[in-house]
């Protein structure tokens, strides 16, 4: 058995319709509101950050850094350690 709407009787076609911020389930016929309710918010999808992948042949070549300006300045230093010892403590 079909249901009624309640104001014209007839049998009930509902149809939705938006107003304002929210949307109304209508009777067809005459426009008796039925149902309202709020206007579903859209779920903003995260963005995935995806993942890059480096090849052998696209990696850049770095120059490895020298060990002899490490040596040289730890000589040196103890170059002006002994000094300083030898003028300042021998007499």
């Amino acid at each position: 058995m079909a249901k009624a709407c309640p104001w014209c009787g007839k049998t009930l076609e509902i149809k939705t319709r938006e107003h304002g911020s929210n949307i109304q389930e209508v009777c067809g016929r005459c426009g008796y509101k039925i149902r309202e309710y709020k206007k579903p918010t859209p779920v903003q999808k995260a963005e995935i950050p995806s993942i890059v992948e480096i090849k052998d042949d696209e990696r850049p070549r770095v120059r490895e850094k020298s060990v002899w300006p490490l040596i040289a300045t730890i000589v040196a230093i103890v170059v002006i350690v002994v000094v300083l010892v030898k003028v300042f403590l021998v007499k």
